[in-house]
């Protein structure tokens, strides 16, 4: 077991290596276009091309390795696109709309692999309550305990926020 655990641990190392050069290109995007594009970044479908081959070939060793470093592999792709928009000094809703395309597009290729769909939305949770609140304008979905429960699967915010109403926590930002 412990072999077993020590070989998982150096293919999710090289695992996220790999996507973190993927990643890197959302800290070079504008984050302030002008021009609305249609669907995902060439990038993103690159990514999914990638993750779809290690995949692909993960699944004649152990579909049970597959699942769980794939949830691993998607929050570490959630938490590197929030990170590179948290790092971005402004954008605008053509950024945020392109980045739900990439979001939507990552999450569609992948969800076929889990029986519900819900682990994977799961990995994009906090990001899509993000990308939502603007792109959308449901803050009161945020606030109100049962909206957020049946779009999102479980709530972020905290009970000091839902008491005053004042702030939203979107995972330990204020």
């Amino acid at each position: 077991d412990e072999l077993k655990v020590g070989a998982e641990e150096k293919i999710y190392d090289a695992l996220k290596a790999k996507l973190s050069y993927f990643l890197s290109f959302y800290d070079e995007i504008s984050w302030e276009p002008h021009v609305f594009r249609r669907g995902h970044h060439d990038f993103a479908e690159d990514l999914c091309d990638y993750l779809q081959g290690v995949f692909s070939t993960m699944r004649l060793i152990s579909e049970d390795l597959i699942i769980s470093l794939l949830y691993l592999a998607l929050k570490y792709i959630s938490e590197g696109i929030f990170g590179a928009l948290s790092r971005a000094k402004t954008y605008n809703i053509i950024a945020l709309a392109a980045l739900d395309a990439d979001i939507w597009f990552i999450y569609n290729s992948f969800v076929s692999y889990y029986r519900d769909g819900e682990t994977a939305l799961e990995c994009f949770r906090e990001i899509r309550q993000f990308l939502h609140l603007f792109l959308k304008g449901h803050v009161h979905d945020l606030i109100d305990e049962s909206a957020t429960r049946m779009r999102y699967a479980c709530l972020l915010y905290t009970s000091d926020a839902a008491d005053d109403l004042l702030c939203v926590d979107l995972g330990g930002r204020r």
